[in-house]
């Protein structure tokens, strides 16, 4: 898909989605492997090219950032959230870790929008 016309967000997001279930239908599988640098890079790399196209960013762009931008949580976390679930956690509970854990990666992200000072 092309940053520049193709698609709309919708479609975009559906594309992502569709994905992200593939990927998610095996996770009870690779979750136990995420400790491997190799396969756990293979996935944030595939990640990070859906996030990319959803959010029609540049290629540049820092992986945590576009991951808000897209409205994409990490794969890591989805598969926390799924385990969860299997385990017999209600969905809602789980959905609430689950951006509770995102948004603590993101406060501890150091980039240049932060500032730390006070006015």
């Amino acid at each position: 898909m092309p940053n520049i016309g193709g698609p709309g967000d919708t479609t975009r997001r559906i594309c992502a989605m569709v994905a992200k279930s593939v990927i998610m239908y095996a996770a009870p599988v690779w979750m136990k492997v995420w400790k491997t640098k190799t396969y756990k890079e293979k996935l944030e790399r595939l990640n990070r090219r859906l996030s990319i196209k959803v959010a029609r960013a540049y290629r540049t762009v820092r992986h945590n950032a576009v991951l808000v931008i897209a409205g994409l949580p990490p794969l890591e976390l989805l598969a926390i959230e799924k385990d969860d679930i299997e385990k017999g956690k209600s969905k809602e509970t789980s959905r609430r870790d689950l951006l509770a854990n995102w948004q603590a990666r993101w406060n501890e992200e150091k980039c240049w929008t932060r500032v730390d000072k006070e006015y």
